[in-house]
């Protein structure tokens, strides 16, 4: 049996994140605490108990220059006894129908994956940009935050990145996303510059600055980057940004997608991954 989630099957979804992705239980708390819905939350019952899931989570994106509802394929996992029986194909044969999506969309994580994916229809859709420098001396002075509002987040991603293919959060998916940055260790950064405001979303790791999301014009995209990574002690910049963006770096496919075939090199960001 699939069914949607329920309280009781909370503790069964918890060890299951634990045995497939061996996170720690305050991380697997802080996800259930904040971002579970029993309606996001496809499960599949063995034995009287759940044993596999996955989650469907709501987002906006941009098709042919409207937004339409479609859902982030998150988190599908079995465990290891049930795992060969084609469970995670009935999970996702389970969302058509009951959730109200026009299609899904996710992040293989190895390239088999890719392929399984492909052949249940999903194609790719989404690519970024990988880049990556060494930061330099600068004498300006940028005035920065620790801290942007969900709100204004929401408004400066949508206003900057919308275009074909644009995978848009709600304020609700975005303050789950930037206090879950926050709670791994990083820091959300609202950064004034050249009057404009921006906004960064990174974490630093053994002297590079990480950048999970960098609402940052093409225009000030190294300057913006490098003076927040000098003013961490970083010595190198990381970020993943839109395949179209007029910056230099390295093409990685990304995400997949079904229910549309118009879809090429959308931006699909804070992936949770």
């Amino acid at each position: 049996m699939i069914t949607k989630g329920k309280e009781e099957y909370i503790p069964y979804l918890k060890n299951i994140w634990k045995e497939c992705f061996k996170d720690s239980d305050e991380y697997i708390n802080f996800f259930f605490d904040n971002r579970y819905s029993d309606e996001n939350v496809a499960v599949k019952i063995c034995d009287g108990v759940p044993v596999a899931m996955l989650f469907v989570l709501p987002s906006m994106v941009v098709v042919k220059g409207k937004y339409e509802k479609y859902g982030y394929v998150y988190a599908v996992s079995t465990l290891e006894k049930y795992r060969g029986k084609g469970i995670s194909t009935e999970l996702m044969e389970f969302i058509e129908g009951n959730f109200d999506v026009k299609g899904t969309f996710l992040v293989p994580a190895t390239e088999s994956l890719f392929k399984f994916y492909g052949k249940r229809g999903y194609k790719d859709a989404f690519s970024l940009k990988e880049v990556l420098f060494d930061t330099f001396e600068t004498d300006i002075n940028i005035k920065f935050e620790y801290d942007i509002s969900p709100k204004e987040y929401k408004e400066l991603r949508d206003n900057m990145f919308f275009d074909e293919g644009y995978v848009s959060w709600s304020e609700e998916a975005l303050k789950y996303a930037l206090n879950e940055n926050k709670f791994v260790g990083g820091k959300n950064y609202r950064v004034e510059y050249n009057n404009k405001v921006y906004a960064v979303m990174g974490y630093i790791e053994k002297g590079r600055f990480f950048a999970r999301e960098a609402v940052v014009s093409d225009e000030d995209f190294y300057t913006v980057l490098n003076y927040i990574a000098v003013k961490e002690n970083c010595n190198e910049v990381y970020t993943r940004i839109d395949i179209k963006r007029n910056i230099e770096g390295n093409k990685i496919k990304f995400g997949v997608l079904n229910g549309n075939d118009v879809i090429n090199d959308g931006y699909f960001n804070i992936a949770l991954d």
